[in-house]
């Protein structure tokens, strides 16, 4: 048995990257095993660099998915700034290659069924499957506490040793059911 603390904010936004950053810290220190790995979607890299600091002297990897290069003109690039700061604190960034469809490319009724839920939701997956791709983790060793407005966050116990991901503003999915699904479709 395990006790979960839950955040809920008014609104999603950057402000609330900190507490949100907090609170899995806490969650990942009681989890057993410990999370390997916290994954963060960052599309400028402030997110990655406020986890890497906020994750310092654990020991656990940072895995930051920004949207691949060919992305971004439709979207945004990682700040360069950001990026120097992330390296130097080991902050590991998802390829540019191999280039990895984005899952509503691949299967879009999937994509809206997760959108249902919530856009952070789907984007947790998303962000969790590219890392599985690209082999920065493990496939089936993914739990995702993930914030989305109105954020609440939680996470669940996994089998294997988990990864924990991040985004702007906290919904929770263990996603090794998931994870061994995509890899079958």
């Amino acid at each position: 048995m395990y006790t979960s603390k839950t955040l809920y904010f008014e609104k999603g936004g950057r402000e609330h990257s900190q507490a949100a950053l907090s609170a899995m810290k806490e969650r990942a220190e009681a989890m057993d095993p410990a999370p390997e790995a916290i994954v963060v979607t960052s599309t400028t890299g402030d997110t990655a660099l406020k986890a890497a600091q906020a994750f310092k002297g654990t020991g656990r990897r940072i895995i930051a998915v920004p949207f691949q290069k060919h992305l971004w003109a439709a979207y945004a690039g990682l700040n360069p700034e950001h990026r120097a700061a992330c390296a130097e604190l080991g902050v590991e960034f998802l390829p540019d290659e191999p280039r990895v469809p984005l899952v509503d490319e691949e299967r879009p009724d999937i994509v809206n069924a997760w959108r249902v839920v919530s856009q952070g939701f789907k984007v947790a997956l998303q962000a969790a499957s590219m890392c599985v791709d690209t082999g920065l983790v493990e496939d089936g060793a993914v739990s995702a506490p993930e914030l989305v407005p109105p954020a609440a966050m939680t996470t669940a116990p996994s089998s294997t040793r988990p990864v924990s991901t991040h985004m702007d503003a906290a919904c929770s999915a263990t996603l090794n059911p998931w994870l061994t699904t995509r890899h079958a479709l």
